[in-house]
């Protein structure tokens, strides 16, 4: 008796192949275009993670919020699925988190400071320099470190201010901001206009680098200074924004458009 391989013809094989292959190509298209479900024990079983508990759904949508630009998970009609609790939004990742922390803190401060030579300060909290400082022109200079456990970088920005006088007169001041990192604990020291604060790094990735008195409570903020690679506040990206307004004493921007960059030479 012929075996089924050799009942069959090369050239139907070739076909049978080729049909198998295109409907499981259809298939995966088809289930890339579906929403992403959440299939955690559909039926109820088994615990939620921390943050969540269990709703029952009804007509396919989830009801729980969402952190900004993170797309909502769908449901299983007639099942049950873990939700973040009211106070808490899904985040993208998938974790149930304040909404101050739909943004996961960078800390590549190092990476950041050794790949840009060019620094602008966008923003900074009113009392950090103690005046009202309106422009800033800052070129940030990299030296490596030179202690054996080569854990401290330090950098300097040389900045040329315009700061208002109280005889409502403008002046040019020039200014020199030296900061000194510890990339192992993630804090600063900063020097400028003969002052002398401890900084921490709030937030650090490829678009911004920004400096806080320190990590502030739930419901408060601290100062700040918000350092980029752009020239303008509309070029930090949405994450840098969402951190400055969630963690930072209201910086104002020394830096609206272009045109307005401080002129100096």
């Amino acid at each position: 008796m012929k075996t089924l391989q050799q009942q069959i013809p090369v050239h139907g094989s070739r076909y049978i192949s080729r049909l198998l292959g295109w409907n499981i190509w259809l298939l995966v298209v088809l289930l890339s275009c579906l929403p992403p479900v959440d299939m955690r024990f559909p039926h109820g079983y088994g615990p939620c993670n921390d943050g969540e508990h269990k709703l029952y759904c009804t007509n396919g949508k989830r009801e729980e919020a969402t952190c900004p630009r993170t797309l909502p998970l769908s449901c299983a009609d007639r099942s049950y699925y873990c939700a973040c609790e009211r106070h808490l939004d899904r985040r993208a990742d998938g974790e149930c988190v304040v909404y101050r922390k739909c943004v996961r803190l960078g800390f590549f401060g190092v990476e950041f400071l050794k790949n840009h030579r060019h620094l602008y300060l966008l923003g900074v909290s009113k009392s950090v320099f103690r005046q009202n400082i309106v422009c800033m022109n800052s070129t940030f200079y990299w030296n490596s470190c030179l202690n054996d456990r080569c854990d401290i970088s330090v950098h300097q920005v040389s900045v040329k201010a315009k700061a208002h006088s109280e005889q409502d007169t403008w002046k040019y001041e020039t200014t020199e901001l030296k900061c000194t990192s510890d990339i192992y604990y993630h804090n600063a020291l900063l020097k400028a206009l003969n002052i002398f604060l401890e900084y921490i790094v709030l937030h650090a990735d490829q678009n911004c680098f920004i400096m806080g008195a320190k990590m502030p409570p739930m419901g408060s903020n601290t100062t700040c200074l918000i350092w980029s690679t752009g020239t303008t506040f509309r070029e930090l990206t949405w994450e840098c924004k969402f951190v400055a307004r969630q963690y930072c004493e209201a910086p104002y921007r020394i830096r609206k458009q272009k045109r307005q960059i401080c002129d100096w030479r």
